[in-house]
Formats: structure tokens, C-alpha cells, sequence
């Protein structure tokens, strides 16, 4: 493998990484690893910038990262939702937002980050902070959540210890695609 191929394949890697995907399986991870933490992922999509410059033959753009145009934050017309791939099976919301941010074009765009979802649907009462048993916080769908069709998972990871995770079912994933455009406030 050249050093050109090297590159391209640490970029798919990193990309991968950036999306909450485990690049050797291509599976979402769960929803409390760390790659999902929105300062790693935004270092991720920012290595994976540099990576695309390197590849597009722009030295510049690596000597003098502080002068790389910022991206834009991610927005969504109704028309490129209208594309989002129901699913029967339910998601957790890594997967969900992973979805998403592939009817986008990223190139100019900061990628739709979980926790925006997450944030809005905690704000309208459909989730709620609980504490968890091994300390620290984290989001359970409140009654009138599990009404709409988010419930909570329990999973075990590749480590045998057990994990919970929260799921959307179509109704769920239905009403954050009818209401996410107007939910961004765009």
C-alpha cells in the first residue's frame, strides 16, 4: 500500500469514527462511548478535513490550520428529509442521527450531533436526566416519551459488561423527522 492509499484509508477510518461508527465492524456505537463525545467527534471531522486537504494536494490548508474556512452549522430542508429511510427496527439515536447527516453534504457543514436531538427532546418533555446507577447522569424517556415510542434497551458490550440504551421506534423516529427542521430553528 502507497503512502496516497495509507491516506485514504486512515480518512475512511477517521470518517467512520467522526459518524459513531466502529470502522472495523461498521457498527454505531452506543450512545456513552467516546466517540460519540462532541469534542472528539468534532477533532475527528477536523483530522478528517485535514486528511481530505492532504489528499487534495492542499499543503496550505495543514501548515495553517487556524486559516481553514469554519463551517457552517448544519441545517436540513424538508425536501433532503423527505429522503430519511424509516426504519421498522428501532435505533438508538447515534444511529438515527448517523442517518440524518447522510442526506446532507458535510463538505461546508457541521455534522447534526446527537445530543442536539437529545437536547430538544429533553426541552419539549420526552426525555428526562436520571441519575445512573454507576454515577453520572444521563437521558430515559419520560412517560409521555415511552408514549411516542422511546423505551429504554439493555445491551451488552463486547467487554460482557451490560449497558442501557435508549431506542426509537418508527412513531419515535417518524415525529423527530416531521418536527427537526422546525426543532433546529431553521
Amino acid at each position: 500500500m502507497n503512502d496516497l492509499e495509507l491516506l485514504r484509508h486512515a480518512k475512511e477510518y477517521i470518517d467512520k469514527m467522526a459518524n459513531g461508527m466502529n470502522p472495523l465492524t461498521n457498527e454505531i456505537v452506543p450512545e456513552d462511548d467516546i466517540l460519540n463525545n462532541i469534542k472528539i467527534s468534532r477533532c475527528l471531522f477536523y483530522v478528517s478535513g485535514v486528511l481530505q486537504g492532504l489528499l487534495n494536494g492542499e499543503q496550505q490548508r495543514t501548515a495553517m490550520p487556524h486559516k481553514m474556512p469554519r463551517k457552517s452549522d448544519f441545517s436540513i430542508s424538508e425536501d433532503e428529509l423527505s429522503r430519511y429511510e424509516f426504519s421498522q427496527e428501532p435505533l438508538t439515536i447515534s444511529e438515527l442521527t448517523h442517518r440524518i447527516n447522510c442526506l446532507v453534504d458535510l463538505e461546508n457543514m457541521k455534522p447534526l450531533h446527537y445530543r442536539t436531538i437529545t437536547e430538544w427532546l429533553s426541552s419539549i418533555g420526552l426525555l428526562e436526566e436520571k441519575e445512573r446507577i454507576s454515577g453520572g447522569l444521563t437521558k430515559r424517556p419520560t412517560a409521555s416519551g415511552e408514549q411516542l415510542g422511546i423505551h429504554v434497551e439493555e445491551r451488552v458490550g463486547i467487554d460482557g459488561n451490560i449497558y442501557y440504551v435508549n431506542i426509537y421506534d418508527l412513531q419515535a423516529q417518524q415525529y423527530i423527522i416531521a418536527n427537526l427542521v422546525s426543532a433546529l430553528g431553521r
